[in-house]
């Protein structure tokens, strides 16, 4: 995908999604900085506060330049939150 097109992720079906991904350096290290390790033992989220987890991902994703969609801009595709 070229650099700056704006794009979404979602998983529409209710099974859990497994994806292999051929990413950037930078987009790894973003991966990185928001994800969680995956451990032996199944767990959904991060285990922090949702409303921490937000702007914690806001803070990563300014640092690294990428956009994030507005409510209406996610919802006119429709992805809800």
């Amino acid at each position: 995908m070229p650099a700056g097109t704006r794009h979404g992720w979602r998983n529409a079906s209710s099974k859990p999604l497994v994806a292999l991904l051929i990413i950037t350096t930078k987009l790894a290290r973003f991966f990185q900085e928001v994800g969680k390790p995956i451990t032996a033992t199944p767990h959904s989220g991060t285990g922090e506060d949702p409303a921490d987890f937000l702007a914690r991902l806001e803070k990563v994703c300014a640092k690294y330049g990428y956009w994030n969609a507005t409510p209406e801009e996610n919802a006119a595709v429709g992805i809800r939150f």
